[in-house]
């Protein structure tokens, strides 16, 4: 299997490793650690391995590529990443931080070398790489899943992980320099996983939203929400007019959403699946995978809550 380096090699560009340690944490990766590390291998001065208790081929798999394997319990993302900068023998003074089922393309190694190829500024403390989903051999780059960028290498003193259970991100003080190079990130091997991990992400995104909320009367409850216009992404269906939303639930039963969208052009964030809306009657759904906006069926006035 070629490596992203050898990729870069052939361009023509310096194949020295660069001076950065890559940090992976692992916890049965045994699917995805060799092609992980072998994206790194020849690309970094340094790979250290940080494992929660695996019980499959992970190690195994990892000591072809680095001898530098650490054991730590497992409490959460942000401790184990936070523990890693703070106890392991990292001898550069850039690090990343990778996971096991993300993947460096040629594009960032070259990025990376560009970047290297002279001392880094010292008012930079950090870079943000572009993160691309791939789910099932197709990358999402649609309903605002992509491009998004994460502040995964940077100055060993310049940054931390965020302090939460769920969606933490890495907080860097200083300057960063945004690369237009992908980290690919295959999140799931099959819908069942897919499901399963974004289920868990859940339970955990509305256990930090409890435990953290100060506002919330007692006996509410968190409920998902199609609508948010924080972040959104903006769909216009051709100027007909959008009469109401719905959503898909767990059954695949069509809901209505209580929130109405305002002067024609609903404020959609698609989540990683779908977005769905009704048009003079029309049922559309907008797929984050394809791009693409589907009719689904036509209902008139009848309410949408039976099975599609």
């Amino acid at each position: 299997m070629k490596r992203a380096a050898d990729d870069a090699i052939d361009s023509g560009v310096d194949n020295r490793p660069l001076p950065i340690s890559a940090i992976v944490l692992t916890y049965n990766e045994e699917q995805n650690i060799e092609a992980c590390l072998r994206s790194l291998e020849g690309v970094v001065d340094e790979i250290l391995v940080v494992d929660s208790g695996s019980m499959d081929r992970t190690l195994e798999i990892a000591r072809r590529f680095t001898h530098n394997i650490f054991t730590h319990p497992f409490e959460d993302y942000a401790q184990q990443r936070n523990w890693c900068q703070a106890a392991l023998p990292i001898r550069n003074e850039w690090i990343f931080h990778i996971d096991a089922d993300e993947r460096v393309t040629t594009e960032l190694v070259l990025a990376l070398r560009s970047f290297f190829g002279t001392p880094p500024p010292a008012t930079v403390s950090g870079l943000a790489v572009r993160r691309r989903i791939e789910f099932m051999g197709r990358a999402i780059v649609h309903g605002g899943i992509y491009p998004t960028y994460h502040s995964r290498i940077y100055r060993l003193e310049s940054g931390r992980c965020e302090a939460r259970e769920y969606d933490q991100q890495f907080l860097v003080d200083g300057t960063l320099v945004m690369l237009d190079a992908d980290l690919i990130e295959h999140t799931a091997q099959s819908l069942f996983t897919w499901t399963a991990r974004h289920n868990r992400w859940a339970q955990m995104e509305a256990k930090h939203l409890l435990a953290h909320s100060e506002s919330l009367p007692a006996g509410e409850t968190i409920q998902p929400k199609l609508i948010d216009t924080g972040e959104c992404a903006v769909f216009d269906l051709s100027g007909g007019e959008i009469t109401e939303l719905v959503a898909v639930d767990q059954l695949g039963r069509f809901v209505k959403h209580g929130i109405k969208p305002t002067e024609g052009r609903p404020l959609i964030k698609a989540i990683r699946t779908m977005a769905v809306v009704v048009v003079n009657g029309e049922i559309h759904a907008f797929s984050a995978l394809t791009g693409t906006w589907a009719t689904l069926r036509s209902d008139g006035d009848r309410p949408l809550d039976t099975a599609g």
